[in-house]
């Protein structure tokens, strides 16, 4: 499959998925769509439901429509994709006087690439900290821990008590105490650490097949 094809499914597959999430949202829109995004219209109004989402559609086409509702001059009525495509169709031979706007374009979405990261460390990844609680809790509440039971147990055993904790809401630890599994048992079997490196829960760790 060629990286383009590729490319092409993936952004299908999430236009997809965009699409059903406002859909999903029960929201209403107005959308001004400029380009080849108006094919977005047809696909909002294909599912069943659609017209209630978008209560006005507004395309404008070419550059005079995008300046008349912009209220002024757009700099460039297209993406920095879009015009990239388009100069590059543009040459002959060797010779491509459209290369500044290749080179414009490259850089400012270079540029833009450039200011996210420098935001995405400066605002999310500096200064983060583990919620330590919250990581118990969701670990108590984890029903994939069942699966250290399960060995000891019995998947049948360890599938009610899965079963339980997520009817009743409950962690699994209350679960399993509930169906009659000892305290003890729990505390020594359903160990998350242990989950991480091969080997099952019912074997001591002398006794415990070395990774090949």
């Amino acid at each position: 499959m060629s990286s383009d094809r590729t490319s092409s499914q993936l952004d299908a597959s999430a236009w997809r998925h965009t699409i059903a999430e406002m859909h999903a949202s029960g929201r209403q829109a107005v959308l001004a769509i400029t380009g080849g995004g108006s094919g977005a219209i047809a696909e909002l109004l294909r599912v069943p439901g659609g017209s209630r989402l978008l209560l006005e559609a507004l395309v404008p086409y070419d550059a005079q429509a995008l300046a008349t509702f912009l209220g002024m001059e757009p700099e460039q009525a297209c993406s920095a994709d879009t015009a990239v495509a388009m100069a590059g169709a543009e040459g002959n031979f060797e010779l491509n006087a459209f290369r500044p706007i290749i080179i414009s374009n490259l850089l400012h979405s270079v540029r833009i690439l450039g200011d996210m990261c420098d935001h995405f460390r400066r605002f999310l990844v500096e200064g983060a900290q583990l919620n330590q609680a919250q990581l118990e809790r969701n670990i108590d509440r984890s029903v994939m821990m069942v699966t250290a039971l399960s060995p000891v147990i019995g998947y049948d055993q360890a599938s009610r008590i899965a079963h339980l904790a997520v009817d009743q809401d409950l962690t699994l630890k209350q679960a399993a105490l509930k169906l009659g599994v000892s305290e003890e048992l729990f505390d020594r079997v359903v160990v998350p650490e242990n989950l991480t490196r091969p080997g099952t829960a019912d074997l001591p760790a002398d006794q415990q097949r070395a990774p090949t």
